[in-house]
């Protein structure tokens, strides 16, 4: 008993191989992405089972480093905002 080899139609192999390096080009450039290193960076640290403060903290930290405040004085009023909250919930 062998391996029963199966007809295969070259071209359909070839289309098949280009395919192949096409999606190993888009995989690299998609882990090139500072959004994948950032989603990345934030998988490891929700995996160190961290605390509700340091969630809200490293959320804080993500948005602030994408410029999501528009401006440094809107990103420290939510800076302030946060740590009110984080009193008000009696977490710190």
């Amino acid at each position: 008993m062998g391996i029963k080899q199966i007809p295969v139609d070259e071209a359909e192999l070839r289309k098949l191989i280009e395919t192949l390096k096409v999606n190993q080009k888009d995989t690299k450039r998609v882990r090139s992405r500072l959004s994948y290193s950032m989603w990345r960076d934030l998988l490891r640290f929700l995996n160190t089972n961290p605390t509700k403060i340091q969630i809200l903290k490293m959320f804080f930290v993500a948005l602030d480093n994408n410029r999501a405040f528009g401006s440094a004085t809107a990103a420290e009023y939510a800076s302030e905002s946060l740590e009110q909250l984080l009193k008000d919930e009696g977490l710190t």
